[in-house]
């Protein structure tokens, strides 16, 4: 089995609402992903009135079964508890 690193960078615009919703996974059949950490930026939001929250998933929906972690600091923060998880294309 062949190991690569991985860094796939994803931009969102949010809606007037403030909503956006990011997925990323192996998109290859037979592919499968065991990442380490998930890294966490955003540029334009300037406001402390603006709280933005990043909630992370390992599945095939965002559901409570798939919850990973979740953070209110979205400028430059990093989530290591995805490690252990497989990502599976789908």
């Amino acid at each position: 089995m062949r190991t690569l690193s991985l860094s796939r960078p994803l931009t969102l615009k949010l809606t007037s609402g403030g909503n956006g919703t990011l997925q990323l996974g192996p998109d290859v059949p037979g592919e499968t992903w065991y990442p380490g950490s998930v890294a966490i930026t955003s540029t334009g939001v300037t406001t402390v009135a603006t709280l933005a929250t990043c909630t992370i998933y390992a599945g095939n929906a965002p559901t409570p079964a798939n919850f990973v972690d979740a953070t209110y600091n979205i400028f430059a923060a990093a989530s290591s508890i995805i490690a252990g998880q497989v990502i599976h294309p789908g």
